[in-house]
């Protein structure tokens, strides 16, 4: 059995966009001949295939397609062979079966049972089978990449301190939305398709930016607000409604509106513009759902919604999607989703809790992943009266090797830098020397190799600041299997400057929890200070220019530390909490510097590398 491309797997396209959806066949080949080479062959010999059974598998009890009967009518004569074609996926299936719209590939095993009768009546069978994997193959990102429908103001020029209500429809799948300015992050939920944010006290005039983010791309839209001296005339919705208020499912509501001192009157989803004063119209949703009016003129817009519920409505997924679609072993993901119609129960599954790998999602429209150790494909099943419906998102494990090269600092001399590689790999390594921070070095050379993967690198500098300041060294070695790390060294600035007992930093979490949106949790980073330093700072910053990381103030702001931070020292026990800044994900650790002055101006201090998990 082979593919209609000849191979041994079928590649089954379960996205309907541009390129469509069909049903799926496979080619068959039988041979029909006698045990006995000897035997004289009749037409007794002959056998005619009737029927055909597809039954579908995965070794891990996953969801698979409904295995179904086919007909044929196909003879094949003895001592000969016969190829033909036979549906494998059907396209309801694709079309409304429970894994419609599967976007990641997602594998499962077809066998294939053959039936039918020799020419004496006898029955006779024959069985193979063919991995079939059901993906988006015909690359419809189209559909799948966020768009942004509208997004505008509720007024087109303002007073300074006045608030602005933002108001957008956006498609696609869409994993974050931000808002600027105020560098706003908004999970999805709660804001998908249609979502509105009021940003307070504003100064005028301003241009306010949403973006919308997710795997198959970002998008951008902007609208601006002037000033004005003269309170603006905006429009007045007086009534917006649906009566009734429930229907069944296929029954009818009627929309009603009055509105004044408008210009133009829009009402989403599914109507478009209308009249712009007042008037009704008769809508039939399938599912439940809340109607958006939007009144708007020169001089802003007003928006307001009513509800209309659709009972005994089936259930439909509209958006399952996840944080990332590829994690570090035995990182977590955020998955979230929205269904809408009736449904009595939603389910989630692989989860690889220790319980059970198939948990209750009810009622729930977000979940934090146990930590992720192999390539998965989430299913999420929502149950209603009489329907059942799926969608699937694949995280991927990143398989590549980090970090194995492991790199000591040496004693320091002053004008002299020294490390100890280790590699396991024992290959040659290259490395490169940079000055990331503080008072910029000159190296006598800022690269080169260890022969065999193991040893010590020695190198002169020069400080070109006299002071009694720092300077962040970042040594980058790889050898040839592609291992690799980041090494960050303090150097005082000289040997004049008199060296403080060394500080000492705890943490309850050395490695930080890996954010995502809508979930963001803190650790404690304990720093032990020399008595020397009361009445002095400390500077906190972020130094490897990869990736922020955030630190509670003492207002209780969150404050990014990729400008660096000074703290008052009142103790020489500093307790300080920090975060990782999810908005940017180009590494999987940050380097912190910890810089302490004492009142007489001499300092101390450390680079801590903290992971993230």
């Amino acid at each position: 059995i082979v593919s209609e491309n000849g191979q041994n797997n079928v590649e089954s396209d379960m996205v309907n966009a541009d390129d469509g959806i069909s049903a799926d066949y496979v080619t068959v080949t039988v041979s029909n001949f006698l045990k006995n080479p000897n035997a004289t062959p009749s037409h007794f010999n002959d056998v005619t295939i009737s029927s055909y059974k597809v039954e579908f598998s995965r070794s891990d009890g996953g969801t698979v397609f409904t295995n179904f009967d086919g007909g044929l009518s196909q003879t094949v004569t003895v001592n000969s062979t016969a190829t033909f074609n036979v549906m494998v996926v059907r396209l309801d299936e694709k079309t409304s079966g429970a894994l419609a719209g599967t976007l990641s590939p997602y594998e499962m095993t077809a066998k294939i049972t053959l039936s039918g009768k020799n020419g004496s009546g006898q029955f006779v069978n024959a069985v193979g089978s063919i991995e079939v994997t059901i993906a988006n193959y015909g690359d419809d990102v189209g559909p799948l990449a966020p768009a942004i429908g509208s997004f505008f103001a509720d007024k087109s020029e303002a007073v300074d301190g006045q608030s602005v209500a933002l108001t957008w429809y956006v498609t696609g799948d869409v994993n974050e939305l931000i808002l600027n300015p105020g560098d706003i992050h908004l999970s999805p939920v709660g804001y998908y398709p249609y979502g509105t944010y009021t940003i307070s006290n504003v100064d005028f005039p301003q241009e306010f930016t949403l973006v919308a983010m997710g795997i198959f791309g970002v998008t951008s839209e902007n609208v601006s607000v002037d000033e004005t001296t003269v309170a603006p005339v905006v429009p007045t919705i007086n009534a917006f409604s649906a009566q009734p208020v429930t229907i069944a499912n296929g029954q009818s509501a009627t929309l009603s509106w009055d509105v004044s001192n408008a210009t133009g009157v829009t009402i989403y989803p599914g109507i478009g513009t209308v009249a712009a004063t007042s008037g009704e119209m008769s809508v039939s949703p399938q599912f439940s759902t809340t109607y958006t009016l939007i009144a708007s003129n020169a001089d802003g817009v007003k928006t307001a919604t009513t509800n209309l519920t659709v009972s005994n409505s089936e259930p439909e997924i509209t958006l399952f999607t996840g944080s990332t679609d590829s994690v570090d072993a035995n990182s977590v993901a955020h998955l979230y989703w929205t269904i809408q119609g009736d449904y009595t129960k939603a389910e989630l599954f692989p989860y690889y809790s220790e319980a059970d790998d198939i948990i209750d999602v009810t009622n729930q429209n977000s979940i934090v992943t146990e930590p992720i150790q192999v390539d998965t494909t989430f299913v999420l099943t929502a149950y209603g009266n009489s329907t059942t419906v799926n969608k699937t998102f694949k995280i991927k494990v990143n398989t590549t090797k980090k970090n194995l090269v492991k790199v000591t600092d040496g004693i320091p001399v002053p004008g002299k830098l020294s490390w100890q590689i280790d590699n396991p790999a024992v290959s040659t390594i290259d490395y490169n020397l940079y000055t990331v921070d503080g008072d910029r070095l000159i190296f006598a050379r800022n690269s080169g190799q260890v022969e065999d993967g193991n040893g010590t690198i020695f190198v002169d500098y020069k400080v070109l600041n006299k002071g009694c300041g720092y300077s962040v060294v970042q040594l980058v070695a790889r050898d040839k299997e592609g291992n690799a790390v980041n090494h960050y060294s303090l150097i005082h600035g000289n040997s004049l400057c008199k060296r403080q007992q060394t500080l000492q930093v705890s943490t309850d979490l050395p490695i930080l929890r890996r954010a995502f949106p809508g979930n963001v949790q803190a650790s404690s980073l304990t720093i032990n200070l020399p008595a020397d330093m009361l009445g002095g700072n400390v500077l906190l910053k972020a130094v490897s220019g990869e990736r922020d990381i955030q630190m509670r103030d003492a207002s209780g702001q969150w404050v990014p530390l990729n400008n660096g931070r000074l703290i008052p020292v009142d103790s020489t026990r500093l307790n300080v909490m920090i975060r990782d800044d999810y908005r940017r994900k180009l590494s999987d650790e940050v380097a912190l510097l910890i810089w302490a002055n004492g009142k007489d101006g001499q300092p101390t201090g450390r680079v801590v590398t903290l992971g993230l998990r």
